[in-house]
């Protein structure tokens, strides 16, 4: 059975050498063997042999043999091209976000270290890992929130939690979470900064804002639930690289700040001149 591995990959970051002095290794060629890597210098690492291999992923490398048409395998090594996951692995995939190994088997998520030893058991049907350091879960189609020694933070209480966000004012991180077609927020620990309710649809928390919708239209509200930018938008998305939130109404195309001050309005014919510079 071919075994599909999503590889989650937004960026390569060029290390020339990590902490450990251990080198990023460069993928090499040999027709008739397959791919293989080596170091800088031209020292190999590991001999060609695979039929892919993927380019550095957070320190590991993920390699595959086609054994027959219907047939791969796939690997994970790691800079030392050490197996972290041999080929004879019976995961139904894995893969490397955040520096961290994530494993599907028989349906359900774990997390593995770099003995492959379990240190998040694989029980959950669903795993989102976090940049702000624990992963968000689903079990028996409830999500909670867990740190990567598998201890509980927020129980497994809620119909939808969406990605946390690190308030720049008080150092807290917060979630809309959904429970009994309610809409709130939480931290990290639980604690409700806003109580579930109906009157609104809650999205996104972002810096000291919620993103929020209602009859298809979306704006921006603080934590007091007052408005910010009127619900009368088409479409309102937060840009984390940019940190900034790009909306459209009509024709028209706005940047906002994350605290909703507008930076530039266009339109879609003029996208490179703004309407109010």
């Amino acid at each position: 059975m071919i075994k599909y591995i999503y590889l989650l990959i937004l960026t390569f970051t060029v290390n020339s050498v990590c902490a450990q002095n251990k080198s990023e290794l460069d993928i090499i060629r040999h027709r008739g063997k397959g791919l293989g890597y080596a170091l800088k210098n031209g020292t190999i690492i590991v001999k060609p042999q695979f039929s892919s291999a993927s380019y550095d992923i957070d320190g590991y490398y993920i390699v595959s043999k086609i054994d027959s048409l219907n047939n791969t395998r796939y690997a994970l090594l790691n800079r030392e091209g050490k197996y972290i996951i041999n080929l004879e692995n019976s995961f139904d995939f894995f893969y490397v976000k955040n520096g961290k190994i994530v494993v599907k088997k028989n349906n359900y998520y774990g997390i593995i270290n770099d003995d492959n030893e379990i240190i998040v058991p694989i029980k959950y049907n669903e795993i989102r890992l976090e940049s702000e350091g624990f992963i968000i879960a689903m079990q028996n189609k409830k999500y909670g929130v867990l740190d990567y020694k598998n201890n509980i933070l927020v129980p497994f209480l809620y119909d939808f939690i969406s990605d946390f966000s690190t308030v720049h004012n008080n150092g807290k991180r917060y979630a809309v979470v959904e429970i009994n077609g309610k809409n709130g927020v939480i931290d990290d620990s639980n604690n409700y900064l806003i109580k579930p309710t109906k009157t609104i649809e809650m999205s996104e928390v972002v810096n000291n804002s919620i993103i929020v919708t209602k009859n298809h239209k979306w704006g921006l509200i603080d934590f007091s639930m007052r408005t910010i930018l009127p619900i009368v938008y088409d479409s309102l998305k937060h840009y984390r690289l940019q940190a900034y939130l790009h909306a459209k109404k009509d024709e028209y195309y706005y940047h906002f700040t994350l605290d909703g001050k507008l930076i530039k309005k266009y339109s879609f014919e003029n996208k490179k001149k703004s309407l109010i510079d």
